[in-house]
């Protein structure tokens, strides 16, 4: 069985011993002999039941396994309770009339103690109930956190993969640039050394009008 489904055994057999307890107080002869049975029998199989769902609880997640565990402590103290007050019983021996009312108040004040400890234990389920929830909502919060992130990334991905293309470009067009500043460079000499030698010739003619030298007397 599962966990839920032995924690409702269990409630089923706390009422049935704790209605036999009550009983025993009363009885005489074989009816209390045969009560004592049916009890000893009863607390047996609740014993049972506690060993078989605590072997439950190693599969259980950790919330699941505290919340049995806070669960089970109220039901035990009650089992414990209930052994004591049959175990006092039994020494005590056949009741009297005169202290079955203190018995019934015993009894009274158990059923309490048991009403009490599960109110105790829906109270505590609820908030444990409630804080999945948070848990749960704040799970979807981080997952939502993670994907944004992971957008953000593809969008830095593209832009530095856009930034090394620019990069690249900015090369090419440096070199481009490059080459066309030594053309203008070759360009600039090159009308230098034509303004020379034009500067030359002129000079040389101006040279030939002035002694009488022609240029083919100078170069012959």
């Amino acid at each position: 069985m599962s966990a839920t489904e032995l924690l409702r055994e269990i409630d089923s057999q706390l009422l049935t011993l704790q209605t036999h307890v009550k009983d025993f107080s009363s009885l005489t002869g074989r009816e209390r002999k045969a009560k004592q049975t049916r009890i000893t029998k009863s607390i047996s199989d609740i014993d049972s039941l506690f060993t078989a769902i605590k072997k439950c609880q190693a599969a259980l997640t950790p919330a699941e396994r505290t919340d049995a565990t806070r669960k089970l402590r109220g039901r035990a103290t009650l089992f414990r309770q209930l052994k004591t007050a049959f175990r006092n019983q039994e020494l005590a021996g056949e009741p009297k009339s005169t202290s079955l009312t203190a018995i019934d108040r015993a009894e009274q004040a158990q059923a309490g103690q048991l009403g009490r400890a599960q109110a105790s234990a829906e109270r505590q389920g609820a908030s444990l109930g409630r804080s999945e929830a948070m848990m749960e909502e704040s799970k979807d919060i981080g997952q939502s956190i993670l994907a944004e992130l992971g957008r953000q990334a593809n969008v830095v991905d593209h832009t530095m993969g856009t930034l090394g293309g620019m990069g690249s470009t900015l090369d090419r067009a440096n070199a481009i640039t490059g080459r066309m500043h030594r053309r203008e460079q070759c360009r600039i000499v090159t009308c230098w050394l034509i303004f020379v030698i034009q500067v030359l010739l002129i000079a040389a003619i101006w040279y030939g009008k002035v002694t009488g030298i022609t240029l083919a007397d100078l170069f012959a």
